[in-house]
């Protein structure tokens, strides 16, 4: 979505031929079910939005993180009701479960609180589905009714060192969800999402594929 409060389909490239990113969205919820159903497995269909990424050059990643989190202050707070009325179409005309914003990261206040309060207005419109969010343990102090309106919470406790450098350790993710059991998190919410992918022990800006490796 944009600051603008609506939701934008990014088109893709397949074999070479430009494909709606609407299209494509379609054909991939229509292929899940009809897999699903091949299986006679229920499946749960969920969304995930991404907002909008700040555009420049920055002096400092905590600059940018500001840039980016004003950007989506306008569509929370200022364009609320637009957004709001986006998700609900968006959810409606795909017929999915439900939404899941990736938000990284509402490091001012703020940004958490207006995060918050869109979160809160958007459940309120939508009680019968689905609400989640990727929130990582340095970031996830929203308000009491924002953590109630979400059902769902994915810990993004990867991106973190112990003190040997090990990366996304065992330790790392206890403690990061202890951290959210502590903020007042529901247990039976939370998720830990898992890196498929290795860091250097040195902490260096490197993020290494193993679908390199396997190739």
């Amino acid at each position: 979505f944009d600051s603008e409060g609506s939701i934008i389909y990014n088109d893709i490239l397949v074999d070479n031929k430009t494909v709606s990113g609407k299209d494509a969205l379609k054909k991939v919820i229509e292929n899940v079910r009809g897999f699903a159903g091949q299986l006679k497995k229920q499946v749960r269909i969920h969304i995930n939005l991404l907002g909008p990424d700040a555009v420049g050059t920055f002096n400092s990643w905590e600059d940018e993180m500001i840039a980016k989190g004003d950007l989506h202050a306008l569509a929370f707070e200022d364009n609320r009701e637009k957004l709001v009325a986006s998700v609900i179409s968006l959810v409606n005309e795909f017929g999915v479960d439900g939404i899941y914003f990736d938000y990284e990261y509402p490091i001012k206040s703020n940004h958490k609180k207006a995060f918050g309060n869109f979160l809160r207005e958007l459940k309120k419109n939508m009680p019968d589905k689905i609400l989640g969010a990727a929130l990582a343990s340095w970031c996830m102090d929203l308000s009491r009714s924002a953590i109630d309106s979400l059902d769902a919470v994915e810990i993004m406790a990867y991106d973190q060192f112990d003190f040997l450098g090990n990366h996304s350790s065992f330790e790392s993710g206890v403690s990061a969800i202890e951290a959210f059991i502590e903020q007042g998190y529901e247990r039976k919410k939370l998720s830990l999402g898992i890196p498929f992918y290795a860091r250097p022990s040195d902490q260096g800006a490197f993020w290494y594929s193993y679908s390199l490796e396997a190739d």
